[in-house]
């Protein structure tokens, strides 16, 4: 009878050890399989703020230049400021003595966000008057460049020019 008692005990005491094991092998899956989410939550928590911070300081990028951008973004002419900058050149010719007319318009496909604008000017008048129009043309307050010019004398008193003109346009 006391053999059985600790047979009995014995059996008792392997069944609580396989289920003690079985019980541990269980919290350590659930714990192990809990880590690699925790890990790949985390993972993911410092990616995102890694992109925030980025998408923060572009941001504050941004609003810093802005100054700076808008200035620069002032010497390049837009498409819808084409017409308004012909009349101010032609205006301006008038004001220096000489006759400024546009003789044609081109414009060329550049990149994605500009375009050439192809200005041919003819100016007439006085020798003086012709030269000093033309050196406000080459120094236009646009990213621009003169890429031909030519100078005809039609008498002693007048002078004709002609200039090409490419001018940068910024599409929106």
């Amino acid at each position: 009878m006391f053999t059985r008692g600790i047979y009995f005990i014995a059996t008792l005491s392997l069944v609580c050890a396989i289920a003690t094991g079985g019980l541990l092998s269980f919290v350590l899956f659930t714990i192990s399989t809990s880590g690699e989410e925790l890990e790949k939550q985390t993972t993911l928590i410092a990616n995102n703020n890694a992109k925030e911070t980025v998408v923060n300081n572009v941001l504050q990028s941004i609003t810093l230049t802005t100054t700076e951008r808008e200035q620069l973004q002032s010497f390049v002419l837009t498409e819808d400021q084409t017409g308004s900058f012909l009349n101010d050149i032609e205006q301006l010719g008038r004001k220096q003595g000489v006759v400024l007319a546009t003789e044609s318009l081109e414009v060329k496909k550049v990149s994605e966000f500009f375009n050439q604008l192809i200005i041919k000017f003819s100016v007439t008048g006085e020798d003086s008057r012709v030269l000093h129009m033309i050196s406000i043309l080459e120094t236009l307050p646009y990213y621009s460049q003169m890429t031909s010019l030519a100078i005809n004398r039609e008498s002693t008193e007048s002078t004709r020019g002609t200039v090409e003109l490419q001018v940068t346009l910024l599409k929106k």
